[in-house]
């Protein structure tokens, strides 16, 4: 008897260890995707900030 306890309760903490896993690695693969966009994103943003930049030097250079 107090092994079949044990062994149950062994069994429901490996099945909510094992649910747990998985649940933090699906949640660590999405921010792995969320980060790789938002790097992505930030590199176009800066290029287009860099062409805004000069844009705005060539019109005051043709203003002055």
């Amino acid at each position: 008897f107090p092994y079949t306890t044990l062994f149950r309760s062994q069994y429901l903490m490996n099945a909510w260890s094992w649910k747990a896993i998985q649940e933090l690695d699906s949640i660590q693969a999405n921010h792995g995707d969320r980060i790789a966009w938002l790097e992505l994103e930030n590199q176009y943003l800066k290029q287009k900030n860099n062409q805004l930049e000069q844009r705005i030097a060539k019109l005051e250079e043709v203003i002055a």
